[in-house]
């Protein structure tokens, strides 16, 4: 079935966009995009309808900067004897929970998917698809570490540390960059642009969710900003309401026991 995606401010990051109200996500796929009363009614008819409520919505955040952070997080897990395996899931769980509500719909890694010594790897849960494997690229900002210890804390509670997506902010002047980054840029140098990094009708239905529209934040707003929802491939990865039921229910569960 398909879902109709509307009452939303969509920057496409198209060169000739024009004004874009609403998107119907069919498949995986964006089939139609643009204003909804122009939509085939053969697509909407029986669509499921998801109002945005006027949101900035941008194609799905593609995370090109944790790379290293989670090489780091292998590297040094290993080394930590006390960790039981729900400590490492515990810390999996909210760097992935971290990097999707900045809007990551796409996470990047360097090496195979069957890394030897990867514990994030093997505690993570990749059904969705959305952990890309065999990434070649290097950000400037990962050039430019060389051998600091910038990463030495990042074993700390990943809620809070910021070494994980945060250094695109970096590693980019001022918001706009950073949507470009974050965007199609990122997508062309990781070789999938025909696939995501716009908006356009074929491509991969990725979106990420923004409150506020960050071209008229400064950066240090929206370098704190949190997406409400992120898709990839059509479907969820990431709803702050999911995540906010989710707490309320561990909450309760916790009192009663």
């Amino acid at each position: 079935m398909a879902t109709v995606y509307y009452n939303g401010d969509f920057h496409t990051m198209t060169e000739d966009a024009g004004s874009v109200n609403a998107v119907c996500v069919e498949n995986g796929r964006f089939a139609a995009v643009g204003n909804y009363t122009d939509f085939d009614p053969a697509l909407t008819d029986d669509a499921e309808m998801v109002n945005l409520e006027g949101a900035s919505v941008f194609p799905g955040f593609i995370d090109t900067h944790s790379c290293t952070g989670l090489d780091a997080f292998d590297a040094k897990v290993v080394k930590k004897m006390n960790w039981t395996d729900d400590d490492i899931t515990d810390w999996i769980h909210d760097a992935v929970k971290y990097m999707r509500s900045k809007g990551a719909a796409i996470i990047t890694m360097h090496g195979p998917e069957d890394k030897p010594g990867s514990l994030f790897r093997r505690f993570s849960d990749n059904s969705s698809g959305s952990f890309f494997y065999n990434v070649d690229y290097q950000s400037e900002f990962e050039k430019d570490l060389g051998d600091t210890d910038y990463y030495e804390g990042i074993l700390s509670d990943p809620l809070t540390s910021f070494l994980l997506f945060n250094p695109v902010y970096d590693d980019c002047d001022g918001v706009r960059d950073t949507l470009q980054e974050l965007t199609i840029r990122g997508a062309r140098k990781l070789g999938i642009d025909d696939r995501y990094g716009t908006i356009e009708v074929g491509k991969c239905a990725d979106l990420t969710v923004l409150p506020h529209n960050p071209y008229l934040q400064n950066m240090r707003s929206f370098s704190r900003s949190f997406s409400t929802l992120v898709l990839h491939d059509g479907e969820p990865v990431y709803s702050e309401h999911d995540e906010a039921l989710d707490e309320l229910y561990n909450m309760m569960l916790t009192q009663y026991l």
